[in-house]
């Protein structure tokens, strides 16, 4: 069997391994290609929850931590995305749920906002120091696989440029290698990040399944969305010379976004069509993964649709 990985210097190495006969062999190819972290560490399978309004506990609202995971355990759920924002105490958090998630089995994800939603606490708009920051706590906890950058395509021109986003991982590898970079980036806002694409300044995208539809009933563009969205991830690390593939990880609203009007709320028949889908689209190669975006997680409805998707998708 021949398995391919990508290492951060930027070299492609083949190797030939001989199961159950313990030989391996290894050929290394020397090429300038930039080359993906998603190669080297694959992060397989997504099936992740983000927000934790009902697992608040105090008048601070902080993370009532073992609630969370056990709602996470119960759902199915692999991987949580962790908001930090305007209160210090969500990066406390954030340390402390590292160990348990750690003992648990569960990936954690830093989720920052970016400068347009007002940048997160305490470390403001250098991202740099977000990274290296992260990195210093994953290399404790390896269970912590990346970090997520919100409103990431109208952000691009004046902060997240591609030389910014390789240096924030350039210094967050130094100290933890596995470390990715994860963006959201809506539908029709792929051009805001062909230049990331083709330089390898991004290891995955985030689609949130909101636009231009704009409401929270209708599943059916979801999948052509996701395969055009796949097909231009895949054409653009080509025309870039990059080895390997972005990750493409889908976003499903479980609460109304603030633009969707009024009424127009989620149901959980909503939720586990477009989850579904998602992982449909998943095993057959056009996607990473999936998320609930604020899932209701003290609704039985909303949490038995959830959990009736995610255990059947292995």
């Amino acid at each position: 069997m021949k398995v391919k990985f990508v290492n951060l210097a930027g070299f492609c190495v083949v190797a030939s391994i001989v199961l159950g006969l313990g030989v391996s062999s290894v050929e290394v190819v020397y090429c300038d290609k930039p080359a993906l972290l998603t190669n080297l560490e694959r992060i397989d399978y997504i099936k992740g929850d983000y927000f934790l309004d009902d697992v608040r506990k105090g008048p601070e609202g902080r993370t009532h931590i073992y609630g969370l995971v056990h709602i996470l355990r119960d759902i199915g759920a692999r991987d949580y995305m962790h908001l930090v924002w305007k209160r210090p105490w969500d990066w406390e958090d954030f340390e402390l749920m590292a160990p348990i998630f750690q003992e648990r089995g569960i990936r954690l994800w830093l989720y920052l906002t970016a400068p347009t939603e007002g940048e997160p606490e305490p470390f403001g708009g250098d991202y740099v120091r977000w990274a290296v920051e992260c990195a210093k706590l994953a290399e404790k906890y390896p269970i912590i696989k990346g970090l997520i950058i919100d409103d990431f395509a109208t952000n691009v021109k004046y902060k997240f440029t591609p030389d910014y986003c390789k240096k924030m991982m350039d210094e967050a590898r130094k100290i933890t290698p596995h470390l990715a970079l994860l963006v959201a980036v809506y539908y029709g806002w792929h051009n805001n990040i062909k230049p990331h694409v083709e330089k390898g300044a991004i290891d995955g995208v985030i689609l949130p399944y909101l636009f231009p539809h704009c409401n929270h009933h209708e599943t059916q563009y979801l999948l052509p969305q996701i395969t055009e969205f796949r097909k231009f991830l895949d054409d653009h690390t080509n025309e870039g010379g990059v080895f390997g593939s972005v990750l493409l990880v889908v976003a499903v609203y479980a609460t109304r976004c603030s633009v969707v009007p009024e009424g127009d709320n989620p149901t959980p028949e909503y939720v586990k069509k477009c989850l579904t889908i998602a992982l449909n689209a998943t095993n057959d190669g056009l996607a990473d993964g999936v998320y609930t975006y604020w899932l209701p997680k003290l609704n039985p409805a909303f949490v038995e649709a959830v959990t009736g998707v995610y255990r059947r998708y292995k």
